[in-house]
């Protein structure tokens, strides 16, 4: 449906809730919405899909004390699933809501937004860099495959190359296991939970 569309919806001129609770303007909204202007991840645009969302409500005339109970509507995917998971239960303002949701999503960087390019190639590294506007000079990478980090390392980042214990021998081929002791391999670790509270414990 295009937005301009809205403008056609019936009037209503009393504005009260009803006994669901503005029932007639949340199921408007349900039936205006298009997979494509719903928030998934941070693949999407979180305060585009807002904006959508906000000129929807207006349109149908829902008020502002209200959007908290429109809020679904606008999600989908991973977004929805961490709206019932880890939001619903709590006592959230319908802005606070928001909030949460964008910062949960906010770095997601995953094959889609590296336009399927596979690592260890430059560009995917970039991308992501550029993206997330990242320093290179004070971020670290972690990786079980050392050829994954050498682009990382050039481009000033402080490689990790995480190789569990338990498995290694069993699970990888010898040519998974090369490259530890390779100059763009900063640190070698085994147990990545204890590095990181060596890490912490410095700070």
């Amino acid at each position: 449906m295009d937005p301009d569309d809205l403008d056609d919806l019936p009037a209503d001129n009393d504005r009260r809730p009803t006994s669901s609770g503005y029932s007639r303007e949340l199921s408007n909204i349900t039936k205006i919405y298009i997979e494509g202007w719903k928030y998934g991840d941070g693949q999407d645009n979180f305060n585009l899909k807002l904006i959508i969302f906000r000129d929807i409500c207006a349109r149908v005339e829902l008020p502002e004390n209200a959007y908290k109970k429109a809020l679904p509507i606008m999600l989908k995917g991973r977004a929805l699933e961490y709206y019932y998971t880890g939001l619903i239960q709590k006592n959230l303002e319908f802005n606070q809501l928001c909030t949460a949701i964008e910062q949960h999503f906010e770095d997601v960087f995953d094959i889609a937004a590296a336009e399927h390019e596979p690592k260890p190639r430059a560009v995917v590294y970039d991308r992501f860099l550029a993206r997330h506007n990242v320093d290179p000079a004070t971020a670290a990478i972690f990786e079980d495959l050392a050829r994954n980090l050498e682009v990382p390392h050039a481009r000033g980042m402080t490689t990790v190359l995480v190789v569990p214990e338990g498995t290694r021998e069993v699970f990888r081929e010898e040519w998974e296991l090369a490259g530890r002791d390779e100059p763009h391999v900063d640190y070698v670790t085994d147990d990545l939970t204890g590095f990181l509270r060596g890490v912490a414990a410095t700070m």
